[in-house]
């Protein structure tokens, strides 16, 4: 079970300067016994003994990346939502400042997390509709 999600837009980038920082805060994420609730039901406890890199571990996470120039971009998202903000979360600071991740829910609901600084800051849409025509 779980809330189907899907990214509708992103612009989520990790500087290869930092591919390594999180890669280390992510495996670090496994030995926390207070998530171990909170743990996805789909990845395995131990996902550091076949994932070497940043990269590897989004897509334990079903995110789809890009690697490109060194830089980790996210680009894709399609599935049930578990816990994947805490992974987010864990390396907020080491994404590029004002990345964002754009999402709507299985019944139509839409929000926006932004990352790149000490937190990440979560927004939720406002659809406006405007008369173009009367």
């Amino acid at each position: 079970m779980g809330y189907y999600v899907k990214l509708t837009e992103s612009s989520f980038r990790i500087p290869q300067t930092n591919l390594d920082e999180a890669y280390k805060r992510m495996v670090e994420l496994k030995d926390h016994d207070d998530l171990n609730e909170k743990w996805l039901s789909w990845m395995y406890p131990n996902y550091s003994d076949d994932c070497n890199t940043a990269a590897e571990i989004f897509e334990v996470l079903r995110f789809e990346i890009e690697v490109g120039c060194g830089e980790l971009f996210i680009t894709e998202f399609d599935s049930n939502l578990g816990r994947e903000d805490l992974f987010l979360a864990a390396i907020c600071d080491l994404a590029e400042p004002g990345s964002r991740l754009y999402w709507r829910g299985e019944e139509g609901k839409q929000w926006m997390v932004e990352y790149g600084g000490a937190k990440p800051i979560n927004y939720k849409a406002k659809v406006e509709y405007v008369v173009v025509d009367s």
